[in-house]
């Protein structure tokens, strides 16, 4: 769901109820039936997420949204007391389970509480937000006063203060980069993600590493300080064609891991997937470790899924071989330089196998060579 939708969903319940309860936003938008319901509070379904009509992850993500967006309407977090003992689990993933569980309640029901975006208060509040997110620093001073204000005693107003002030950097260079890392990554974000939400907090952070990366010379890398490079700065903007630019200026790039990682983000995430491969396998033939590490936590959904299926291979095979595992089910590489590393030599033999399969060179060095990959490109290859 768009998070405008969903921002309306949790404003209609907490007008309708009084608050914000979870399970009541999925049957509102018909992801839950009733009666799956009152059968999981009764015991009868162990894991409700089976009962949901779509993507359990998508759904998590939609209740992520309106959790934050009850956040920022300074609701008051309690435990769901309608879930009864008896219930079993709402999502198998505990912290969406707990998040699940959680009501938002109003802190206190009066009249001037009772319209969230109509008084002044939420008004104020509301626009400062949006100027925050605007990098309109003039606009932000303007809404933060009206904010003080109306609300002198507000528990958020001195996160406000600091992220106001905070926009004054934007026009100077910095003369401590490490210090001004810190202070964005120790103080800035924990104050954003209490003002604005957790997925705000980034756009609101972006202009910020975008100004410390353009400060930096790309060409000079120095891997003791690789975090401080360009290219991890414009990545944590979420610039993707600026981080690959930023690696390829770092003349020998393709021999440092940390590059290599980031250009195989950027150019997966960023619409360049040729260049996003070709790092990928440099980073799985020259750093193995690096790269399992890598495809474990990659959130693209087409690595995802391959790499499962390569995990799930017994015996198992090296993760310097995983291109040349895909190269054996007719997975399109983009064209990669050779070296004289084992992965490269393996997805070479597969190549040239697939292209000339009457030529026996090619397979009689995977069978020599790597034995295991023949095998399961063999058994692949069979109807």
């Amino acid at each position: 769901m768009k998070r405008s939708r969903v921002r309306a969903l949790v404003d209609h319940l907490v007008a309708r109820d009084g608050g914000y309860r979870p399970l009541e936003l999925l049957k509102l938008v018909r992801r839950l039936d009733s009666r799956d319901e009152q059968s999981w509070l009764r015991g009868e379904i162990r894991f409700l997420e089976d009962r949901f009509y779509g993507d359990p992850l998508k759904v998590a993500g939609s209740l992520l949204q309106a959790a934050e967006w009850a956040h920022r309407l300074e609701l008051a977090e309690e435990a769901d007391t309608a879930i009864s003992d008896r219930a079993g689990r709402i999502f198998r993933n505990g912290v969406d389970d707990r998040m699940a569980r959680t009501v938002w309640q109003r802190r206190q029901v009066s009249q001037q509480a009772d319209l969230f975006f109509d008084n002044s208060q939420a008004t104020a509040r509301n626009q400062l937000q949006r100027a925050l997110l605007a990098g309109d620093r003039l606009r932000a001073e303007q809404h933060l006063a009206e904010m003080a204000r109306n609300q002198p005693d507000s528990e958020i107003l001195a996160d406000a203060e600091h992220l106001v002030g905070a926009l004054g950097w934007l026009q100077g260079t910095p003369e401590d980069l490490d210090a001004l890392v810190r202070a964005l990554d120790e103080d800035l974000a924990p104050r954003a993600r209490r003002l604005l939400g957790g997925e705000e907090t980034g756009r609101y952070l972006s202009p910020f590493w975008m100004h410390l990366a353009a400060q930096l010379d790309p060409a000079q890398f120095d891997p003791a300080c690789s975090r401080s490079h360009p290219s991890a700065l414009y990545e944590r903007a979420g610039d993707w064609a600026a981080v690959m630019a930023s690696v390829q200026a770092v003349h020998d790039h393709h021999r440092h891991a940390d590059l290599l990682a980031r250009l195989a983000r950027a150019g997966l995430a960023g619409g360049r997937r040729d260049l996003g491969w070709q790092a990928l396998s440099r980073l799985c033939w020259h750093h193995p470790e690096v790269a399992e590490s890598f495809l474990e936590a990659t959130r693209d959904e087409e690595i995802q899924r391959r790499i499962e299926q390569y995990w799930d291979l017994e015996p198992p095979l090296p993760v310097e071989l995983f291109p040349a595992w895909l190269a054996t089910l007719a997975f399109a590489l983009p064209e990669l330089p050779g070296d004289d590393s084992r992965g490269s030599q393996a997805l070479s033999r597969v190549q040239s196998a697939r292209t000339r399969p009457d030529d026996p060179d090619a397979r009689q060095w995977l069978a020599r060579h790597e034995p295991e990959l023949m095998r399961r490109w063999l058994a692949a290859a069979r109807p």
